[in-house]
């Protein structure tokens, strides 16, 4: 690698402003600076013309269980080296592997796989860390996950997961027992929370968000429906503005008018796109595997049991990016930071990446007219090119 690199003739969307002609510098793995026309030469430096493609943050994925075959409860260098690569295919620079309901042993050698990969690295996207999703969730609201292994929350086991310092997100059902001591503690460790598989009221939320919950995981999926005299969790995620809101833009899990109505009442600011992707994300069309001794099949375009419920999503956060504008009708300027920026912030990690700031790490990717990905650089390094 280059002690400097320099991309030019780039469309380039800052925090602040859309640069129509521009270049940025990378220099150490970091933005060094940039600026409107043309750039000045550096002898030694790597020149990279970018010829009016666009010029945004890499994508940050903060709910992603698997794809290309492989998931990580796997709990294999393997898997986590697969799925990072698939990511960085698809613009994502960065991501938190996500566990399921399991048990305490299997969550723990998921865990302690991410560990050893994190020390090595992948050589692509970036593991920042993990994602719990279960096992203390609402039976009435499990969705895909396997109820069998659903339970009450255990503070010794989540305790002994949290103290090894590589869980960034914890998702749970607010309205469980011990639930605000949860919360709680998670915020103290600098953990960020969310609400997932729930059925907690309106007023179990606000007590939650006073304990430090600030985000709804995958908004609209496994909860009650909105009800105009008991408001739920879904009144709370769409009316709190302390509240962030995962979503699921495929077209599929939400319908586009509804990720609309989100969008519309949440603003940017607070809408987080996920993929929520399972191992048949990037597979062929009909690709049938195993989950947890239930038959998985995708097709068009999801994941689906034998029996039609959805099991996970096959989405990329490219494809999630595109759909947002499409089903909003509103500019990438404005909603490029869904994808980037704003799961950065909910996990506490924007001062280092999720925008194009001089300083922050340079993870960065190159969008066609149509915005799909060209390239993604991780740390200023390129680990894919489209052919």
């Amino acid at each position: 690698m280059s002690a400097a690199k320099c991309l030019f003739n780039a469309r380039i969307f800052t925090e602040h402003s859309e640069i129509k002609r521009g270049w940025l510098r990378i220099r150490a793995g970091r933005i060094a600076d940039f600026g409107t026309g043309e750039v000045t030469a550096e002898p030694g430096a790597d020149h990279h013309d970018c010829a009016g493609l666009t010029l945004l943050p890499g994508f940050v994925d903060l709910h992603i269980h698997g794809a290309a075959g492989h998931e990580m409860m796997d709990a294999t260098p393997t898997a986590l080296q697969a799925i990072a690569k698939h990511c960085a295919r698809y613009g994502v620079t960065s991501f938190l592997p996500t566990t399921w309901s399991a048990s305490d042993e299997a969550i723990q050698r998921a865990l302690d796989n991410l560990a050893l990969v994190m020390g090595k690295g992948t050589g692509s996207s970036c593991i920042l860390g993990a994602h719990i999703e279960g096992p203390f969730l609402n039976h009435e609201y499990a969705g895909a996950q396997e109820r069998i292994q659903i339970r009450p929350i255990d503070m010794v086991a989540v305790e002994r997961w949290l103290s090894e310092g590589n869980v960034r997100l914890l998702s749970l059902a607010p309205e469980l027992p011990s639930a605000m001591r949860l919360i709680r503690s998670c915020r103290e460790l600098g953990i960020a929370t969310a609400a997932a598989h729930s059925a907690a009221s309106y007023e179990r939320m606000s007590v939650a968000i006073d304990a430090g919950l600030r985000q709804v995981t995958h908004t609209f999926n496994a909860m009650p429906q909105l009800h105009h005299r008991q408001p739920g969790l879904l009144g709370a995620a769409l009316t709190m503005p302390e509240l962030r809101c995962e979503i699921i833009a495929d077209g599929i899990h939400v319908h586009p008018s509804v990720v609309r109505l989100l969008h519309a009442l949440k603003g940017s600011d607070n809408v987080i796109l996920i993929s929520d992707s399972v191992r048949g994300a990037g597979l062929p069309e009909g690709s049938e595997y195993e989950q947890d001794g239930r038959r998985v099949r995708c097709e068009g375009g999801a994941a689906r049991l034998i029996d039609g419920s959805l099991s996970g999503s096959l989405l990329t956060l490219d494809i999630a990016l595109r759909n947002l504008q499409h089903f909003t009708g509103r500019p990438l300027a404005e909603v490029w930071q869904c994808a980037s920026l704003i799961p950065a912030r909910a996990i506490g990690m924007n001062d280092e990446i999720g925008s194009i700031v001089p300083g922050k790490r340079a993870d960065l990717v190159l969008l066609s007219a149509d915005g799909r990905v060209q390239e993604t650089f991780v740390a200023g390094v390129s680990v894919y090119r489209s052919k």
